[in-house]
């Protein structure tokens, strides 16, 4: 939230952090619906590696959140995992 609202590059924002990958995602509600998009970017090239959109009934939103949330890390692991896997040296 830090850098919310605040025109910050990404590899930038990462250097801050001290961290190597970014997941950016945001959340919007329609009627009884609620849709996460999510993506996962390689900091340091400012490159998108994944991104998927998740639309679930928003009556169960804590449902949801934990669902998104398992979904969203076996995203990430897998992603990262392929991502070193494929580095030069490995």
């Amino acid at each position: 939230m830090a850098y919310k609202g605040r025109r910050s590059l990404l590899p930038d924002i990462a250097d801050d952090l001290g961290v190597e990958w970014v997941l950016v995602a945001s959340i919007a509600r329609a009627g009884h619906e609620v849709r996460i998009n999510a993506q996962l970017v390689d900091a340091s090239h400012d490159e998108n590696h994944w991104a998927q959109s998740f639309t679930r009934p928003a009556r169960r939103i804590l449902c949801v959140q934990t669902e998104v949330a398992g979904e969203i890390a076996a995203m990430v692991q897998s992603a990262v995992a392929g991502h070193r896997a494929s580095a030069p040296g490995n």
